[in-house]
């Protein structure tokens, strides 16, 4: 299956490893090996992860306060991005092959 990230998800992880690495050496790529590790075991069994709004599904990282939230599309591809648990991000709406977020609460930052 292959696998499709919403444009921002690039920054958002250098972002976040960045983030990750000024706090702790090493932490940053250990969250980036754990994100591709998490992508692979979607990707492996996607139905396996519940619906949360249509056919947006949602699958939490074990260690770190992200979700990543995805769609099936038909021609058998993933399309993925992550949030912040933490800043009370929420999907509201899908449309088309994009992936819209609202923050419902304001951005408690990472």
């Amino acid at each position: 299956m292959r696998v499709e990230y919403h444009p921002a998800v690039e920054g958002e992880l250098r972002e976040i490893t960045e983030y990750y690495n000024k706090c702790a050496n090493g932490l940053g790529d250990e969250f980036l090996n754990e994100f591709e590790r998490h992508v692979l075991k979607i990707v492996s069994m996607p139905t396996r992860w519940v619906a949360v709004d249509a056919d947006v599904r949602r699958s939490l990282m074990n260690r770190f306060p992200y979700v990543i939230y995805f769609r099936i599309l038909e021609n058998c591809m993933l399309r993925v991005t992550v949030v912040n648990t933490n800043a009370g991000i929420l999907i509201m709406a899908v449309a088309g092959n994009e992936m819209f977020l609202s923050n419902l609460q304001g951005c408690a930052g990472r």
